[in-house]
């Protein structure tokens, strides 16, 4: 199952503010709900979005001076506390103040009073509000980030193609799960054979990534959104079709259920020398979506690496340091 993510009620001009504050709290490893189908800011609120509300872990709400009075985002309030009501348990509602917001304004926004003291952020950014922000959510302090000398443990999920039917655009391939840092690691394999969707219209991700961008017409926004509901459809049927195969099923739960303490890496490789092997490593592996979003996104985002066959055992580098002497 995969775990609540955390909520963010904000209006649209604190919405870059929100932003930041979403890469914030998944740097520190908790998952946060992003509005990627633009349903929020309507005259009536979308089901999906209540549902969030109703099912999330806890509830920032984000308040500004440049907020205004969305009927929207109070009625998103509303939801929120009464569920804070009715759960018990660690569901919070937690107001973070923006510079220059005083308290007295929760008034406004709140009834009854909320339960958690608002987080102040000062004028020194988010940084500095971000331990007290954590301890709201019931979350330890922000740990010194990983470094080349303790780098967090590794679980990678290794999937070995080999063309079937070149013709057909059939490929079996071997699943194999890695997790040196156990004491025992999962030297389990399992195989499957399928089809693999065809690849996106090269044309269409040059457009979507490089061209549309420098056009920011509500025409071409338009189509961007039609464009990201198409990659992530492409992307969860190419999910289905290569790791939820029956196969490999069980391995790839094993792989996404790894301890928190480990980063997930999927590696595609081709053992073989076939020219049909670059349709299969040209396919936009990092469009891979899962039932909650994109792998590559959200708490955990996964690693992608493409290797070749042939070029033999990696070997250690060697180095020559100079110094300059007195």
């Amino acid at each position: 199952m995969a775990v609540a993510p955390v909520f963010i009620c904000h209006a649209q001009p604190d919405a870059p503010f929100s932003q930041d504050l979403s890469v914030a709290l998944e740097t520190a490893h908790l998952s946060v709900w992003r509005d990627q189908q633009n349903l929020r800011g309507g005259d009536r609120l979308a089901p999906e979005v209540r549902w969030t509300i109703e099912q999330a872990r806890q509830v920032i709400v984000v308040l500004g001076l440049n907020t205004g009075q969305p009927a929207w985002l109070r009625r998103e309030i509303e939801i929120a506390q009464a569920t804070e009501r009715r759960r018990a348990g660690s569901y919070r509602v937690i107001p973070l103040l923006l510079p220059g917001v005083d308290p007295t304004i929760l008034a406004q926004w709140f009834a009854p009073a909320p339960r958690c003291a608002p987080v102040q952020l000062p004028a020194e950014g988010l940084g500095e509000a971000l331990p007290l922000l954590l301890a709201a959510l019931g979350e330890p302090p922000p740990g010194d980030l990983p470094s080349g000398r303790n780098p967090p443990p590794l679980a990678e999920l290794e999937l070995d193609f080999a063309p079937e039917e070149p013709a057909a655009g059939r490929w079996r391939w071997v699943a194999r799960l890695h997790r040196p840092a156990d004491p025992a690691p999962a030297g389990n394999e399992l195989g499957a054979r399928g089809l693999p969707p065809g690849p996106l219209p090269g044309r269409l991700l040059n457009w979507y990534l490089q061209s549309h961008p420098c056009w920011p017409t509500d025409t071409l926004r338009y189509l961007a959104r039609r464009t990201e509901t198409l990659l992530a459809k492409w992307g969860r049927s190419f999910h289905n079709a290569v790791l939820e195969a029956p196969g490999p099923h069980e391995l790839t739960a094993a792989w996404r259920n790894a301890p928190e303490r480990y980063e997930l890496r999927l590696t595609v490789r081709a053992a073989t020398d076939h020219p049909a092997v670059a349709t299969v490593l040209g396919l936009p592996w990092e469009l891979l979506h899962g039932p909650t979003g994109f792998l590559m996104q959200g708490k955990r985002p996964v690693q992608f690496l493409r290797r070749l066959a042939g070029g033999g055992d990696a070997f250690a580098p060697s180095l020559l340091f100079t110094t300059p002497s007195p």
